[in-house]
């Protein structure tokens, strides 16, 4: 497979058993075709490729590349930041936006995924694609300008949800309210969105029950 991301992709990790950044393919990788395109990049794995847990990537990969990560079992976190820059125009790259959403879905073990960057185009439809995630413990969706109130309705379904990451959205004291709903969430970082300033306290007030911080981050 020749379909190698942009120069700027950044696999990070924390511990032995995820991905690191290198400059040139290790000789001791044999991650099979399908995932041939990480390697191509000069990813670097420890002990070997399948045991990967965690990947970052600065630009959204195409749907065939997203379709291999099923082949990486102990994938749990997953961090697509794309905001449109520094990308290499040879290289192939995918679009941050509903059909992907529905792609990532169908990694069952992932606890962790970001998909954000002003580059997004996910919206509240997209976001019930998660709902096949039941084990997503924390959701970033920073800069995502399409996501509505509506949609929180929905993340409100994740029965692990703890963590939410929403700072640079639109979403007001609406949405914050249909999250009372969420069973599990306890952190919820709402700072610098277009309603910030104006509804937080208010929120406060009107809910001195909701279970969950509003943070910053």
């Amino acid at each position: 497979m020749k379909n190698p991301l942009p120069a700027v992709l950044c696999v990070l990790a924390l511990g032995s058993s995820s991905a690191f950044i290198s400059c040139q393919a290790p000789s001791h990788a044999d991650p099979g075709e399908e995932l041939a395109w990480l390697t191509e990049q000069g990813v670097q794995v420890a002990p070997d490729l399948f045991a990967t847990e965690e990947l970052k990537f600065y630009a959204t990969p195409t749907p065939e590349q997203l379709r291999s990560l099923v082949s990486l079992p102990h994938l749990h976190t997953l961090t697509i930041w794309d905001e449109g820059e520094g990308r290499a125009p040879t290289y192939p790259v995918g679009k941050l936006d509903d059909a992907s959403l529905l792609l990532i879905c169908e990694l069952p073990g992932l606890q962790t995924l970001v998909v954000a960057g002003w580059n997004s185009f996910v919206t509240d439809h997209g976001l019930v694609h998660l709902l096949k995630l039941e084990g997503l413990k924390s959701l970033d969706l920073c800069m995502t300008a399409r996501i509505t109130d509506q949609g929180m309705a929905t993340l409100a379904r994740l029965p692990e949800l703890e963590i939410l990451g929403l700072t640079y959205t639109d979403i007001t004291n609406k949405g914050m309210a249909e999250l009372l709903a969420a069973p599990r969430l306890r952190q919820v970082d709402y700072g610098w969105t277009v309603r910030h300033g104006k509804f937080l306290e208010q929120f406060q007030r009107d809910h001195p029950e909701a279970g969950f911080l509003i943070g910053f981050q």
